[in-house]
């Protein structure tokens, strides 16, 4: 028996895996990204620094569609921008707005 690779194998599952609920693909040359710093890449037309990074507007981690993602030029930023508003008052805050005691 010959060992056959990618679509001809019945393991295959499509070239990707998820990685912390992140979709990490296998692109050519058996490069694995993860799939929303590929997808910005490609719409941008260059690389991403290492320091940059994606914020997905709707939550949803595994919706990698360009009219999902923004770019942030830091983690801070990003922080800063989306994320603030739940660090208002530290981990109570937190706990009332998952209770729904806080809107």
């Amino acid at each position: 028996m010959r060992n056959q690779k990618k679509e001809n194998n019945n393991n295959w599952k499509g070239g990707f895996t998820f990685v912390n609920g992140y979709i990490l693909r296998t692109y050519k040359n058996n490069k694995r990204r993860l799939e929303h710093r590929f997808v910005m890449e490609k719409y941008l037309g260059h690389k991403l620094s290492k320091s940059e990074c994606i914020h997905h507007l709707n939550g949803n981690i595994t919706d990698n569609r360009i009219e999902n993602l923004i770019l942030c030029k830091s983690p801070g930023e990003h922080t800063k921008k989306y994320h603030s508003q739940n660090r208002t008052n530290g981990k109570y805050a937190r706990r009332k707005i998952k209770a729904g005691l806080e809107r």
